[in-house]
This record gives structure tokens, C-alpha cells and sequence, in this order.
């Protein structure tokens, strides 16, 4: 293995071992944690793919990769070498743990029509990715989009069937995805050959321009210039995420039955609940250290409680609305208020794992995986351990969920202050937060045995 070939695969080393891990450890619950399994699988090749190119730009070294006395055909070729390594052997450890599990496999499941268009994912991914990269100059948008390429191809070939009934959706959605492929692939790898670095703006403090307000904010009103930088972090989260799901929903509605629409908008509806809120989450810290401002940003003149306070209005109320509104307003829940306010709480829960995910992590992408890990590891305690059957009913179960948003919150405000923990200090928070789990597990027993005594 040469020396570019190693410096590839440290750079991708991390996301590609969480992306094993979380793909592999809900195979534990046996055929249970299957979904868990393929949304961890998926979601960890998108990211794999954005951080093949992305993290050259996260780190700002393109220029010195770019400078060095190596043909650009041989640097893709490295790159592509690695992200393909990446993608195959977690696909092999998905195949395997599912075989091992007796779990269905994911390039079973259908969609549609029939279309089995979940194996085309990581060919997606390898292709488009780079190419979404450097078109975006976002590792976070990249990933988004090369995910949602399968979706689009599938949208298409539904309208496509409603025009000529004749042609059926998977060998439509097939062919697109057949051409549209290699075509992303061509044009990345041309992207690249011609890609020009450019310099920053404001070079003393190497902040980027869409970060700084467009006037200067009236004296006296910290807040609102806050609240206004605030929603300019969250551009990927508005940007991406609502013509994601337009296009997704576009094609449910283009559905050729009643029984397609409601199978793609629950899929759709699932996907947003679940990554909405720890992209929200993950943003509102990580942008700030992924762009290098963090620092300087906490030696403004505001307080950091200010800042805080400016983050949470904006990022919170945007989880809520994009993340949870919109879907349930295509899919209702079924169970009532109580089903609603599991949901609504699940929603802050995911967002704060996020959030703290970001007080931890030294950039988007990473506050993005850890999170992930979080809530998988979290989802994989609360269902081996029986934790939601001991708390019993709703009402216990919202009591532990908002007890664990209210710790959560207090431990990423506490690391944003203060900058990124100690060991010492990161240990402390999860003794507590292992506490206060061993808590929920216990006190109901405990509390049924007093009554019942």
C-alpha cells in the first residue's frame, strides 16, 4: 500500500469503522434490529462518500493536495480506491450479519413496484458523491444528495409510467439509475481534472462570507444578528432536506395506487423522523467547527448564554417543524395525544444527541456519526434491556425521555462553554448518564412493589 493510499484510508478510518459498527450491533436483537441495521448501513455510505473528498475541504488542504507534484488522475484514482474498499466490505459485513442473524437482507426489500433499488445505494454513492462534493462544497450536502438519487430516479420512472403505462417503473428506475451512474462518475472525475481552489474573503480570519451577516445589525440587538447566523447554519438543513422530501412525496403521489402512495410516504415520513433532528443537531455545533469559527465566535461581545439560547431558538423549532410536522402532516400517527407527545419528545431527544454528539466532535460529519452511534446505541439498550416494557406506560416513558433531554442539554451547553471535555469530564458525564438509564430500569419496579405492598 503506498503513502497516499494510507493517508486515504486513515482519513476515512473513523466513519468507515462506525459505519461497521452500526451496521453490525443491531444484528444482535437478531431479525428485530434489521431496519436499524439498513438505515445505519445506508446512512454510513453516504457518509463514507462525502468525507472521500469532503474532508479535504473541511480541513482546507485541496490546495495542497492540488499543488503536489502528482497527476490528478492518480490522486482520484487513490481516492476512488479507498471509498470503493470503504463501501465493500460494509456491504460484506451487512451481508454477513444478516445471514448470521436470519435477518432479511436488505437488497431484498422492495419498493414500488417490486424494484429492489436499495442495492443500487452504494453505487450511488461511489459515483455521485465526489462529483456532489466539489459541485457543493459540502460534505454533509454531498451525502444527502447521493443518498437521494435512487429516490429521483424513482420519482421519474413514476411519472415516466403514468405517461406510458407500457414501461414499468423498476426497469425504468434501473435504466436511469444505470445511466445516470457511470454519467455522475465521468463528470466528477472531470470536475476534478478542472477543479480551481479559491482563496477566502476575509483571509485574516478565514470566515466564510454567507457565515457574516449581510448588514451590519442595529445597536443594542445582539440577539437578532445571532438568530440570523443561526439560520444561515442551518442552510444544508433547509436547502436539502424540503426538496428531498418534495421530490420523495412527488413520487408517492404519482404512485399508480392508494397502496404504493401510503407505503412511499411512510418511508419517506420514516426517514425524516429519524435524520432530520440529528442533522439539525449535529449543524447547530459542528458547522461552527467544521468552518473553524467556534473559537471566535465565543469571544464575541454576547455572552455564551446568549449564543446558546440564539442556537436553541432556532435549531429546536426547525427539528420540530421539518423533522416532525411535516411528515406526520402526509402520515398521522395512530394511537392519540399520547402517541404525539412520544413523538414530539423522541423528536428533542434525537435533536439533543445531536447536539451533544457536537459539543464532542471537531466537525459536522463526525457530530453526524457519533450521533448516529448514540441513537443506535441507545435504541439497540432501551430494546435488549426491555427498558420501555419496565417503564410501563406513556407517561413513564416521556418522564425518562424528557429526564434524559434535560441532562443532555445541560452537558452540551456545559462542553460549548468550556470547549470540548477532558476525558475526565467526558467519563463523569456518562457515568451519569448510565445512572439515571439504571434509575428509569429500577425505580418503576420499585415504585409497583411499594404499591402493590
Amino acid at each position: 500500500m503506498t503513502a497516499r493510499l494510507r493517508n486515504e484510508a486513515r482519513a476515512l478510518l473513523p466513519y468507515w469503522a462506525g459505519t461497521l459498527a452500526a451496521t453490525a450491533a443491531p444484528h444482535l436483537l437478531g431479525s428485530r434490529g434489521a431496519e436499524l441495521s439498513w438505515f445505519s448501513y445506508c446512512f454510513g455510505c453516504a457518509l463514507l462518500g462525502g468525507v472521500s473528498f469532503g474532508h479535504e475541504i473541511q480541513h482546507r488542504t485541496f490546495p495542497m493536495l492540488l499543488s503536489q507534484p502528482i497527476s490528478r488522475s492518480v490522486i482520484w484514482r487513490d481516492k476512488m480506491l479507498a471509498l470503493a474498499a470503504a463501501l465493500l466490505t460494509s456491504t460484506a459485513v451487512l451481508a454477513g450479519a444478516s445471514a448470521a442473524s436470519g435477518s432479511p437482507s436488505l437488497f431484498d426489500a422492495a419498493v414500488g413496484q417490486g424494484f429492489r433499488f436499495l442495492p443500487f445505494i452504494p453505487l450511488c454513492v461511489f459515483c455521485g458523491a465526489p462529483l456532489f462534493t466539489l459541485l457543493t462544497g459540502s460534505v454533509l450536502g454531498a451525502a444527502i444528495l447521493s443518498l437521494a438519487l435512487p429516490g429521483y430516479c424513482l420519482t421519474l420512472a413514476m411519472a415516466a409510467h403514468l405517461l406510458f403505462p407500457a414501461l414499468g417503473e423498476a426497469a425504468i428506475t434501473s435504466a436511469l439509475l444505470l445511466v445516470c451512474c457511470p454519467l455522475a462518475g465521468a463528470w466528477g472525475y472531470a470536475r476534478f481534472q478542472s477543479y480551481e481552489t479559491r482563496p477566502p474573503r476575509s483571509p485574516a480570519l478565514a470566515i466564510p462570507g454567507w457565515l457574516l451577516p449581510r448588514t451590519s445589525s442595529a445597536r443594542g440587538r445582539p440577539l437578532v444578528a445571532l438568530l440570523g447566523k443561526e439560520l444561515r447554519l442551518q442552510y444544508w438543513t433547509f436547502i436539502l432536506v424540503i426538496p428531498l422530501w418534495g421530490l420523495l412525496s412527488l413520487g408517492g403521489f404519482l404512485a399508480a395506487g392508494k397502496r404504493d402512495w401510503a407505503m412511499v410516504a411512510s418511508v419517506v415520513a420514516g426517514i425524516d423522523l429519524l435524520v432530520l433532528p440529528l442533522v439539525a443537531g449535529a449543524i447547530a455545533l459542528g458547522e461552527e467547527r467544521s468552518l473553524g469559527v467556534a473559537d471566535w465566535q465565543l469571544s464575541l461581545p454576547p455572552p455564551a448564554r446568549l449564543q446558546w439560547f440564539a442556537k436553541m431558538l432556532v435549531t429546536l423549532p426547525s427539528s420540530l417543524v421539518l423533522g416532525l410536522v411535516v411528515p406526520l402532516s402526509v402520515t398521522p400517527p395512530s394511537g392519540g395525544a399520547g402517541a404525539l407527545v412520544v413523538l414530539v419528545v423522541g423528536n428533542l431527544l434525537l435533536t439533543h444527541l445531536a447536539i451533544y454528539a457536537g459539543s464532542l466532535s471537531s466537525g459536522t460529519m463526525s457530530a453526524v456519526l457519533l450521533a448516529l452511534g448514540f441513537s443506535s446505541a441507545a435504541g439497540l439498550v432501551g430494546i435488549s434491556s426491555g427498558l420501555l416494557e419496565r417503564l410501563g406506560g406513556i407517561a413513564s416513558i416521556v418522564a425518562a425521555m424528557a429526564a434524559m433531554v434535560v441532562v443532555l442539554h445541560a452537558f452540551a451547553f456545559s462542553n460549548y462553554r468550556q470547549g470540548r471535555p477532558r476525558l475526565s469530564r467526558l467519563g463523569l458525564q456518562g457515568l451519569a448518564v448510565g445512572g439515571l438509564l439504571a434509575a428509569f430500569a429500577v425505580l418503576p419496579r420499585v415504585w409497583i412493589a411499594a404499591v402493590r405492598g
